[in-house]
């Protein structure tokens, strides 16, 4: 597009550059021949004032001198637009006309022979001379119009040229918008193409889809682009199989906790239950030492019966020591059995502890009750 318009500027700036150079030229030699019949006219007119005037010899020598001078100006001029104008039509009336030109003045010298002979009668003058400037006038005046006419030609053609220099613009333009338009289409086929694929694959990935195969191929951004995506699923791939094989494991882990739940929640109710029967026999240990406690307030009330029966006999004292040996003997069995007690307190064997401590206990008391029935008192 761009070089299409610049094509049209450039033909137009010829067309116009020669329009401006042949019509500048062709207004100048137009002016130049203008000149020359102006001079040519101007000197025709001198002639018919020595017609008029010629008795009078200073002005038939002032209006010789007159022609003579416009007669070399035309000549002049007629050089001059000889060296201006090229080959053609314009050129060759002007030959013709300089040829018809230097023939009239032959002519007009003839004339002015004719006139002096005549006493300078005008009219054998004019006689001599009839129609002898025409033939020069009518070239010169056809030569301006030949030059006329070529400026007129220079000037169709330049608008000719113009017309065809913008009707090339406008096609090089469109032409190039066409093959702009189709290059762009592609061009954005080649862009979009490769980024519905990967938009197709970015949302199939965003799916949870991660075993779509696809390969990057080039060396462009959109290639750069499905690379990344190729890397991004394989990435997402082995993330999503370890988060698999560590929900796995959770879920073994989960089942092994529930199954060691399951058992820690039978050997609680076990625990409770040993606790329960734990219980149970603790208070019948203390039912056991609250009896305990009663023999002993029971001894101690015998011990006093002792006291108050030692005067009676040596006898009767030595058996109430013994019996007192016994009692602080089963004294100190209670506080050993105070100390089982707190022992199978931290212990899961605690009732078979107890039960022994118990049958323990009995048997003590047994020996406990059966001093006393040995003193003199009960012979």
């Amino acid at each position: 597009m761009f070089a299409g318009a610049m094509y049209g500027l450039y033909s137009l700036n010829r067309s116009i550059t020669e329009y401006n150079t042949v019509v500048r030229d062709n207004v100048a030699n137009e002016r130049a021949v203008s000149s020359v019949l102006v001079t040519f006219k101007l000197q025709v007119q001198e002639w018919k004032d020595i017609l008029l005037r010629g008795k009078d010899p200073a002005k038939l020598e002032h209006g010789w001198a007159a022609f003579e001078q416009q007669e070399r100006s035309v000549d002049d001029q007629t050089r001059a637009l000889l060296t201006k104008l090229d080959d053609g039509k314009s050129r060759a009336l002007v030959e013709q006309f300089a040829a018809a030109y230097s023939t009239m003045g032959v002519g007009y010298r003839k004339g002015f022979e004719a006139f002096k002979a005549a006493a300078f009668d005008p009219t054998a003058g004019d006689t001599a001379v009839a129609g002898v400037d025409r033939e020069p006038a009518r070239l010169l005046a056809q030569a301006a119009q030949a030059i006329a006419a070529t400026s007129a030609a220079v000037s169709t053609k330049a608008a000719a040229d113009a017309r065809q220099a913008s009707a090339i613009s406008i096609v090089l333009m469109l032409v190039a918008f066409s093959a702009g338009l189709g290059g762009a289409v592609m061009f954005s086929r080649s862009i979009t193409r490769p980024l519905n694929r990967a938009l197709a694959v970015a949302r199939t990935v965003a799916l949870g889809n991660l075993t779509t195969e696809f390969h990057a191929t080039g060396s462009d951004e959109i290639a750069d682009l499905l690379a990344a995506l190729k890397d991004m699923q394989t990435s997402l791939s082995s993330v999503v199989s370890n988060v698999r094989r560590n929900a796995e494991g959770v879920a073994t882990a989960s089942s092994e906790i529930a199954a060691g739940n399951l058992s820690l929640s039978a050997r609680t109710e076990e625990q409770a239950a040993s606790l329960e029967e734990t219980a149970a026999s603790m208070e019948e240990l203390t039912s056991t030492v609250r009896q305990n406690a009663g023999n002993a307030r029971h001894a101690s009330a015998l011990a006093g019966t002792a006291s108050e029966t030692a005067a009676r006999g040596g006898d009767v004292m030595g058996r109430v020591v013994e019996t007192m040996a016994g009692i602080s003997e089963s004294s100190s069995r209670v506080g050993e059995i105070i100390g089982v007690i707190e022992s199978i307190a931290f212990r899961t064997t605690i009732r078979s502890q107890v039960l022994k401590a118990i049958r323990g206990n009995a048997q003590r008391d047994t020996a406990l009750r059966q001093p006393p029935n040995k003193t003199p008192f009960a012979l």
